[in-house]
């Protein structure tokens, strides 16, 4: 539509959250969003 980019996160599913967990992982917030990729 219109050339614009949105980012945003969703709540995070129990399953999720326990991937996470299991890798030792922090999940992303809405702060990490605007942090560059590279």
């Amino acid at each position: 539509g219109d050339g614009k980019t949105l980012a945003g996160l969703t709540e995070i599913t129990p399953a999720q959250k326990s991937l996470f967990t299991a890798l030792d992982l922090t999940p992303p917030t809405p702060s990490d969003l605007a942090k560059p990729v590279l």
